[in-house]
């Protein structure tokens, strides 16, 4: 998939780059058209799509747990994709753990909808802390988190060797 997407050049400023040529060095915050619209989509859908799931579904949920269970992990998508740009194992591995709590909160009723959502925003702020001490860190930040990148890439950047 090739699409524009605004990304930081490192030193601050905003540059255009093809999602195809990502071999680009661009670390920092990235923002894409698709992202703004899929945001203001979310936003203007949520609470009335999340209302109007069966009840019996969501009846061991709060509503303001509902709206919850939708929004998580779109703050997560929005994080991990664009401010922290996490790694896709981290992603997974977060999302699994998501999936997880909320099967036990709805169907096996063996955790409160509130547990799962805290225990889902702390695996989130695990996945953050482990994403920005690795050596290939390259989201909001990196200077003073991983002032090391630009070496790093150099060595192991796209179409280069792993060593």
């Amino acid at each position: 998939m090739s699409y524009q997407s605004t990304e930081s050049d490192g030193q601050g400023q905003l540059v255009r780059s093809k999602r195809a040529a990502e071999s680009v060095f661009s670390p920092g915050f990235r923002l894409s058209k698709l992202d703004c619209v899929v945001a203001w989509l979310f936003l203007l859908l949520i609470a009335p799509v999340s209302m109007s799931f069966d009840a019996r579904f969501f009846s061991v949920l709060s509503e303001l747990e509902t709206v919850a269970a939708f929004t998580v992990p779109f703050l997560a998508f929005f994080l991990f994709c664009n401010v922290f740009r996490v790694s896709r194992p981290l992603e997974l591995c977060w999302a699994a753990l998501f999936i997880g709590l909320m099967v036990t909160a709805v169907w096996l009723q063996a955790l409160s909808g509130t547990v799962s959502l805290l225990i889902a925003l702390l695996g989130m702020v695990v996945v953050i802390a482990v994403e920005t001490r690795r050596p290939s860190y390259h989201g909001v930040g990196w200077r003073r988190l991983n002032p090391n990148l630009p070496d790093w890439w150099a060595k192991h950047g796209p179409g280069r060797r792993r060593r």
